[in-house]
């Protein structure tokens, strides 16, 4: 585990600070719709809160949402048919590394990673998706800017700024208490 002061100097290296939790779920919201998203591939499910962002924004633009996720989730199933949704949702139960080796529905406008927050799990996923994204695609990570004492505290932002290093993308992390990590080309 890092220290305090590596986290911070981690932050500090790829972040800008933005106040409160509403602006990642606007980002989440009108980002899809700015690339004019086809395709959208989100790893993690948990309650389905992103997911359903997501598919709200896809429907206006005629988008659709690949999840997954190595668990169901009941609770999410149920909230995205109640919202009308279920059309614009692909749920894939398995590990979201194993679901790059078999993906061939096109290529993709936005990767959102929210899975397993591990270092190694997040280079897995970059390492996997990234040769199934568009030129212009978008890559977000969720949560990495965790606090000590949670045992993936700034990992994806580590694996994000070791990927960069060698993959050609650009980072920047929006900073608030969870963090979320903006890659692009």
């Amino acid at each position: 585990m890092m220290s305090e002061e590596e986290r911070i100097d981690l932050i500090r290296k790829y972040g800008i600070t933005l106040q409160g939790y509403d602006y990642q779920r606007n980002l989440m919201f009108v980002l899809p719709i700015a690339l004019r998203a086809k395709i959208v591939v989100e790893t993690g499910l948990a309650q389905g809160e992103s997911t359903i962002i997501f598919l709200k924004a896809l429907k206006l633009i005629g988008g659709h949402l690949f999840t997954y996720d190595i668990v169901d989730s009941p609770t999410a199933r149920e909230k995205i048919a109640r919202e009308g949704l279920d059309e614009y949702w692909t749920f894939r139960q398995m590990d979201s590394v194993q679901g790059a080796k078999l993906w061939n529905d096109g290529l993709i406008d936005l990767l959102y990673l929210d899975s397993d927050h591990s270092k190694q799990h997040v280079l897995n996923e970059l390492n996997a998706w990234h040769k199934h994204l568009k030129e212009t695609a978008i890559i977000l990570i969720h949560d990495t800017n965790h606090p000590p004492p949670h045992p993936a505290s700034c990992q994806g932002l580590q694996a994000a700024g070791e990927w960069i290093k060698t993959s050609g993308w650009k980072l920047i992390n929006l900073n608030d208490p969870l963090g979320m990590a903006v890659l692009w080309k």
